[in-house]
Order: C-alpha cells, then sequence, then structure tokens
C-alpha cells in the first residue's frame, strides 16, 4: 500500500537483531524462511500443473460459483509498536471446468475474481486512526479431486495450486491532520483531541517499482456435491488459499513481507456433459 512507501522497517533475518523483542525476532524469521520455501516451491508447483493438463479420456464437467472469503494479512507491524492487522469479508465468484477421469479423481481449473481484504486498527493515543483495505485478485486454481461416498451425496477434498493477479486496491480509514491543530480544552485522550481528523475512500494507485501484482500460492479444500438431476449437481465448499507470493517487490533495504491467507466459502452448480450413467 501507499504507506509502505514512507518508513523503514527492520530487516529481515533469521539472526536475533538488538534492540528488538523475541516476538518481532521470531517473525522475521518466520518471513524469511517463507519465501525460501516459496522458491524451492516454485518447481514442484510448475510440475503439477502439468500434470494436471495431460490429455485423458474423461467426463467434462463445467459450472459456477459464488460466495464469500475472509482473508488475513500475515504480516508484522514494524515500529507500528501500537497497529494490529485484522481479517476481513470480501466476495468471490468463479468459474469451473472439471475432468472426471473415475468416480474418486478428477482435475479442475477455475477463473475466480476474489477479494483479500484486511483491516488496520490502532490503539492507545491513535485509536481514532484506521484504515479499511480492499484489494481484489484474479486467480487461476489447478488441482486435483478426490471424492468419496455414494451415488448422488458425495464429498470431496481439492489439493493444488493457483497463479494470478492483483487487479485493484482501494482503502478507506480516517487520518489525523497535523495542519489542523485544535485548541483542547479538557483532557487530552486521543489524536482527535489535538488535530483535526478526515475521512478519506480512494482507489490505490500502483505502483510498479513498489508492488508485486503477480499471485501465487497453493491451495486445499473440502466440500460436499450432490447430483439433483441426471446432468446437474450442486455443490459447496470451504477452501484455503496460502500465499506464497509478497505484495511487495524488494524495492527498498529493511522491508517487512506481507502474505496474504484466504478462506472462501463458496457455492454453486455443475453441468455433466457426454454420456451419463
Amino acid at each position: 500500500m501507499v504507506e509502505i512507501g514512507k518508513y523503514v522497517y527492520p530487516e529481515l533475518s533469521g539472526e536475533k537483531r538488538e534492540g528488538l523483542s523475541d516476538t518481532k525476532n521470531n517473525a522475521h524469521f518466520m518471513m524469511k524462511h517463507r519465501k525460501r520455501f516459496a522458491n524451492r516451491c516454485r518447481w514442484g508447483v510448475l510440475a503439477a500443473l502439468v500434470v494436471l493438463g495431460l490429455p485423458a479420456s474423461a467426463q467434462w464437467k463445467a459450472g459456477v460459483t459464488v460466495g464469500g472469503t475472509r482473508n488475513s494479512l500475515e504480516t508484522t507491524s514494524g515500529y507500528f509498536y501500537d497497529r494490529t492487522y485484522h481479517t476481513a469479508g470480501g466476495f468471490t465468484a468463479g468459474a469451473v471446468v472439471q475432468r472426471e477421469f473415475t468416480n474418486w479423481l478428477a482435475v479442475g481449473g477455475e477463473l475466480v475474481f476474489l477479494q483479500k481484504n484486511y483491516d488496520t486498527r490502532r490503539s492507545l493515543f491513535y485509536k481514532p486512526l484506521y484504515e479499511d483495505v480492499k484489494n481484489t485478485f484474479l486467480n487461476v486454481p489447478l488441482y486435483a479431486q478426490f471424492s468419496f461416498g455414494g451415488n448422488r451425496l458425495r464429498g470431496f477434498l481439492n489439493a493444488g495450486a493457483y497463479l494470478g493477479a492483483w487487479l485493484k486496491s482501494t482503502r478507506e480509514g480516517a487520518i489525523n491532520y497535523f495542519y489542523d491543530e485544535l485548541d483542547p480544552t479538557g483532557n487530552i485522550e486521543g489524536v482527535d483531541d489535538l488535530y483535526g481528523m478526515y475521512d478519506y475512500d480512494e482507489p490505490v494507485a500502483f505502483d510498479s517499482r513498489r508492488d508485486n501484482r503477480f499471485d501465487w500460492g497453493l491451495l486445499a479444500g473440502v466440500g460436499l456435491r450432490y447430483q439433483f438431476a441426471k446432468r446437474w449437481e450442486a455443490l459447496a465448499e470451504c477452501r484455503y488459499y496460502h500465499g506464497l507470493s509478497d505484495l511487495q517487490k524488494d524495492y527498498m533495504l529493511q522491508q517487512v513481507a506481507r502474505y496474504n491467507n484466504t478462506f472462501s466459502f463458496s457455492a454453486g452448480v455443475l453441468f455433466r456433459f457426454g454420456k451419463t450413467n
């Protein structure tokens, strides 16, 4: 986000740094380890995508899904000791294509619009300040599906990876205006007692030097599907997207990594093509 370019954060390092708490040192180590893990699993993800695309005789399904998301931003507060990040809800909708090889194995690909939102809050003197961030992504999940159960009602597990792009970002919040000093007459409890406040609701312009708009990671899901007609199925799924791409490029020293971790809850319908039993 825009605020990132204004501040310098402690360098991410696996070594313990003087002046930082154990909690922050552990966070720095985990961020660095996560980057290493992402680099190591890139080839594995690419190989899995190739395998999922191999041709084979199969029955095709296609459909649509719609639902909601719950996203959290994995990062640290840096020098903003009183700032915390909170999960936020969003929207998701997508198109689904699946190839079913047997009654228990299929592969799938989707084109999904989903929001990966989060909120920031301050405490103590700066409690009146807040910001709600809405980020819209276009993701392409590719996965293997393992199903189990009866003829009509079946459970399934999805496991795979996704690639995507960061399409849009907006932010809404309140901030103090330092040039609008007030003359407090009572107790000073917060920043709004000293300075004028203003609300904002605006789009965030992407900066190619700072923002990493390429999105990728791993996914896992669990759900149910029900065949309510000869060619039609209803489905419901809870899915987890584990982001492995930092929202920022390596554009400055001592920056703090930022990753999205997203749960989606969706429902939809599938249409079965070809011969049916």
